[in-house]
C-alpha cells in the first residue's frame, strides 16, 4: 500500500500538518504498514498529493531521520 493512501492531513485541525503528518509515519511503523528497509517518498514527490509545502515535508524527513524512524 503507498504511504499516500492511508495518510491523511486534516487541514481544519489544530495540531499542526507537520505534527499530522509525524504522527501518522510513526503509527504505520508501529502498526506493520510500514517495514524496515521501505522507502518514503522523497521531499519533492510527497508534498503534491497531501497538499503540503515542501518545507513541511523536508522538515518531518529530517525530524525523522533523526529519531531513527
Amino acid at each position: 500500500m503507498e504511504l499516500t493512501e492511508w495518510l491523511e492531513i486534516d487541514p481544519k485541525s489544530e495540531r499542526p500538518p507537520f505534527d499530522q503528518l509525524r504522527t501518522q509515519i510513526i503509527g504505520g511503523v508501529r502498526d506493520g504498514r510500514l517495514t524496515a528497509g521501505m522507502r518514503l517518498p522523497t521531499v519533492r514527490d510527497l508534498p503534491g498529493p497531501l497538499r503540503l509545502a515542501v518545507n513541511t515535508v523536508a522538515r518531518r524527513h529530517r525530524d525523522l531521520d533523526s529519531a531513527g524512524i
